[in-house]
């Protein structure tokens, strides 16, 4: 490919990029789509896709990229609790059938993205490492990047009237565009169980501790994900985070899973990822348009992260499809129907960000208030019905209502406070926990409301 012919340059072939390019060159585009390594991935996140990311890739018609990579279908999740296990399945389609997830090893997921991006017409795909991006001779537009080709090494400028930035969490290019700090909140320590014992199969397993919360999924025939959360900024040692997941973590696990996670230890490699919490930003810059994590991240506990990109993904194809943009230099024209996706988009993002901070805190309480918080969003889910359905909705991506959110949300303070005031213990008690139960509606609105204010102020 020349470098003046491409209508739209992707940098990142991720899952992001992936689809994205995916969709525009099947409009017509010419899509020009430079990743740094093209061999396949390891992370230790992005294996568990929700029901409404499956929903996106539909949209997008990328969906057979699920299959042939042994992955496994959850038909929703088991939670364990105070020596109790709370079924959370998802919901049933309109037809009776069920929604499900899936949960795979990402790298493979990540090759089927790149055979759909490459099979595409309209699409090139170069191995390169992007090193800048080029401005105009005025300073404000971004008309392409220079890169380094990984088969010859040789330095080249491809130019483009559109550049997406799909380069991921750890994006070298966001820094200049982006309205907010990243926030590091804790981290995810990963490790690949070999044969577990599910004690319910065909379902992802989160385990609330007094030490933190750990999630399992399936990922392949004989083999599951744990991600165990390690709270703060800064990780210790590979031998203490060893000695902490077997010391406080194993006694903690279902009788079943313990064998599987004390052989992990010794066997597999203990991995680590922080977990990052990062508002959108508004695109203004003329010629360029950060997607995907590159601009948006949310606590990964929930596992929303690649229904949100997907999501993306379909409506930015949208919203600059050759009918609605058909001359990509009139960055007027871009820029307005990039502000229209901002807003658009905040149904699903805003549910899927808020939600997975909110249940984060929620379940890592710091005080007797948001205890008594976590114990009642439980009890709430042991209700059954529209307790448990309504949540798992917007958790599974398929309910983009922010007013549903905080109605769940308040409903479970609400049950929390109720259960706290005449849930056991002496009468004479209850004025004063009566009174108590004021801090656990602020603990929760202190919760919610800053991550509310971020996503509607972005």
């Amino acid at each position: 490919m020349s470098s003046d012919d491409a209508d739209i340059i992707i940098v990142g072939a991720g899952v992001t990029g992936c689809a994205l390019g995916a969709a525009l060159g099947r409009q017509g585009r010419k899509v020009l789509v430079l990743e740094r390594d093209m061999s396949e991935p390891d992370r230790i996140v992005g294996e568990l896709l929700q029901p409404g990311g499956i929903e996106a890739l539909e949209k997008i018609g990328i969906d057979d990229c699920i299959n042939g990579i042994d992955g496994q279908f959850t038909s929703g999740y088991q939670i364990f609790h105070n020596g109790i296990n709370v079924p959370v399945p998802y919901p049933e389609k309109a037809d009776g059938s069920d929604y499900f997830g899936i949960g795979f090893h990402y790298g493979r997921f990540v090759m089927n993205l790149r055979k759909a991006l490459m099979s595409t017409p309209n699409v090139t795909v170069v191995e390169a490492t992007v090193n800048e991006l080029i401005r105009d001779d005025s300073g404000d537009v971004i008309r392409g990047v220079a890169a380094t080709r990984k088969a010859d090494s040789s330095l080249i400028q491809y130019k483009s009237a559109l550049t997406l930035v799909c380069d991921g969490c750890f994006s070298r290019f966001r820094k200049s565009f982006i309205d907010h700090p990243i926030q590091i909140t804790d981290h995810f320590l990963g490790l690949i169980l070999t044969n577990p014992d599910f004690p319910v199969p065909g379902r992802g397993h989160v385990i609330l501790s007094d030490i933190a919360p750990m999630v399992i999924y399936p990922i392949s025939s004989n083999e599951a994900r744990i991600l165990i959360n390690y709270p703060g900024k800064n990780l210790p040692s590979s031998d203490l985070l060893k000695q902490y997941v077997l010391e406080k973590c194993v006694p903690r696990m279902p009788e079943p899973l313990r064998p599987s996670l004390k052989a992990a230890v010794h066997n597999d490699r203990l991995r680590s990822m922080p977990n990052q919490f990062l508002p959108p930003s508004v695109n203004r810059t003329k010629g360029l348009i950060l997607v995907g994590d590159s601009n948006n991240m949310r606590h990964p506990l929930t596992g929303g992260g690649m229904t949100v990109c997907f999501h993306d993904a379909h409506l930015l194809s949208r919203f600059i499809a050759p009918n609605i943009v058909p001359d990509l230099y009139d960055y007027d024209n871009v820029i307005s129907q990039t502000n229209k996706l901002h807003w658009k988009r905040k149904g699903y993002s805003f549910v899927i960000n808020v939600l997975s901070v909110a249940l984060y805190k929620v379940f890592t309480p710091k005080n007797r208030y948001m205890k008594a918080l976590e114990d009642g969003c439980i009890d709430y889910f042991i209700r059954g019905g529209g307790c448990v359905e309504g949540p798992i909705r917007l958790l599974g991506g398929l309910d983009h209502s922010p007013s549903h959110l905080l109605l769940h949300f308040y409903a479970v303070c609400a049950y929390s406070i109720y259960q706290y005031i005449f849930g056991g213990g002496p009468a004479t008690l209850m004025p004063i926990r009566a009174l108590e139960s004021v801090l656990i509606f602020l603990q929760a609105s202190l919760v919610i409301i800053p991550y509310i204010l971020s996503e509607m102020s972005s």
